[in-house]
């Protein structure tokens, strides 16, 4: 099954993501809650499923556009912004893969670029080359925001390695969900290497289904990345 259909399945069956992670909302609060005029700080989302990260922007007054790839979660989105009277923050969308659509924006526009658990779902070499292009859209002094899964987490510790560091889980959250890449330390220095790219933070968040016998975790690594020039 292609990606598209994977996740327009997921989007049209299943209630996927109504509120932000606590990392994101940290790092947006931390870095914009000062901004003078919030409609005029731009974020844009690469792969905003049904879009709680972009309904949380928008309640909070900024501006935002996104990408994803299924029409089913966009029209969630714009529902809900709709309902809540929101969309005027909603600036651009587009719905198709952001390896073909992501050309589409503005460059040197906006004033962070994220996205969260998306980015995973390609291979090492187009995330890159969807990273130097995210980078082209920022504005010099903007923030890239990643989280993205690390390596040994809860699907990812025996799996069949179809690509570098990818395969198909067959247990644990990720499971059914096509191909998947988790990313090791190493990685996040490959993928964040240009000149142009300074990297302000890397932590990672471990959340365990079963904690008692410390096992089955999930293993999340959170990155900023800022553009120099």
């Amino acid at each position: 099954m292609k990606i598209k259909e994977i996740w327009e399945n997921i989007f049209q069956e299943h209630e996927w993501g109504e509120y932000p992670p606590i990392p994101f909302v940290r790092f947006v609060a931390k870095n914009f809650y000062n901004a003078n005029d919030r409609s005029n700080t731009r974020f844009l989302e690469l792969g905003c499923g049904s879009g709680a990260n972009i309904w949380y922007l928008a309640k909070e007054g900024f501006s935002a556009s996104c990408i994803d790839i299924s029409k089913n979660a966009i029209l969630r989105l714009q529902k809900r912004l709709h309902e809540e009277n929101l969309l005027h923050f909603l600036e651009k969308v587009e719905i198709g893969d952001y390896r073909d659509v992501l050309v589409k924006f503005p460059d040197n526009y906006y004033d962070c670029i994220f996205e969260i658990e998306s980015l995973y779902c390609i291979n090492f070499n187009d995330a890159i080359n969807i990273i130097v292009e995210s980078f082209k859209k920022l504005k010099v002094g903007g923030l890239f925001f990643t989280m993205t899964f690390a390596d040994g987490s809860f699907g990812f510790e025996n799996i069949e390695e179809i690509e570098y560091h990818a395969g198909i889980p067959t247990t644990g959250p990720l499971a059914n969900k096509g191909l998947q890449r988790y990313a090791s330390i190493d990685d996040i220095q490959i993928l964040f290497n240009k000149p142009y790219m300074k990297i302000e933070f890397v932590h990672r968040n471990d959340y365990y289904y079963d904690a008692i016998n410390n096992k089955d975790a999930i293993k999340e690594w959170c990155i900023a990345v800022r553009k120099l020039w």
